[in-house]
């Protein structure tokens, strides 16, 4: 059983374990910590490391002067009490490649124990570095690692579907985007080998048409109708695939996360043979 407080384990249910969105006040002198041991040298005259101090400045888009090296790593401490801020700034060092490995794992323990929303992740398809993202449950995480590994070629957009919902700059249009391109990848050779432009809503209809001659997971005539369904749902929610004239509708954030599950079903269903014509 997880540890709770002596006072709380009679009622366990009744101690706050999160997750919390931001820092919560109980982490954030942990926190603070963790970035000092980083950008303060404490062999310098000038205590903080200004080269980092300039590139943090730059890349965050954080005023913090023009005196010298303390002046400004003080002001870089005052921004920081902010939650925004202060993510945004472990996100970015994490990613550096000079990141200390045991520093990432000590970051992993601190916002874990102190039931933090967000988690450090390793480089995968959809980032290039360590990153920041959410805590997602165990079961969902399975079900996209398999999916991952079922289509190599759709891993990519999954990837960064699952980024772009999860990740600390969320962009739910970009998101949607790769869930239908990865669905697109993992189905082309399956239903339309000799249509190198296949859209998923031609994929679709292909099935649909001939549903009698598919098998889909779950074995009958029903579970085809199911696949059919899934795929409609994900081409037709996709309101921005196209360009109009007229008011289009945003693509939401819950459309995305929707979305990214609705296509990590299916590419795995794809990549690992599930759906496939009768024999």
């Amino acid at each position: 059983m997880e540890w709770v407080p002596l006072s709380a384990r009679d009622e366990p249910a009744d101690f706050d374990n999160g997750p919390y969105e931001g820092d919560p006040a109980h982490a954030v002198h942990a926190l603070a910590q963790w970035v000092d041991k980083i950008i303060i040298d404490k062999n310098s005259s000038d205590w903080y490391r200004d080269d980092l101090l300039m590139v943090l400045e730059t890349r965050l888009r954080l005023p913090l002067g023009h005196s010298g090296p303390i002046a400004r790593g003080d002001r870089l401490q005052q921004l920081m009490m902010s939650d925004e801020v202060r993510l945004n700034v472990i996100d970015f060092l994490i990613g550096r490649d000079a990141m200390n490995p045991r520093g990432i794992e000590t970051l992993g323990a601190i916002m874990g124990t102190s039931g933090m929303v967000w988690q450090p992740v390793p480089a995968n398809e959809g980032v290039d570095r360590w990153h920041l993202e959410r805590r997602v449950g165990s079961e969902a995480t399975a079900a996209f690692e398999k999916a991952m590994s079922s289509s190599k070629l759709a891993a990519g957009y999954l990837a960064k579907a699952w980024v772009n919902v999860y990740g600390r700059t969320p962009d739910a249009s970009v998101s949607y985007s790769n869930s239908v391109k990865a669905v697109e990848v993992a189905a082309h050779l399956p239903v339309l080998p000799t249509n190198k432009l296949a859209t998923l809503g031609q994929m679709r209809a292909s099935i649909e048409q001939g549903a009698s001659k598919w098998r889909a997971p779950l074995g009958d005539q029903d579970a085809v109708e199911t696949l059919v369904a899934m795929m409609t749902q994900l081409y037709r929610g996709q309101f921005d695939r196209h360009g109009s004239a007229l008011e289009q509708k945003e693509v939401s954030p819950a459309d995305a996360e929707a979305a990214l599950h609705l296509a990590i079903t299916l590419t795995h269903w794809f990549g690992a043979g599930l759906v496939g014509k009768q024999a």
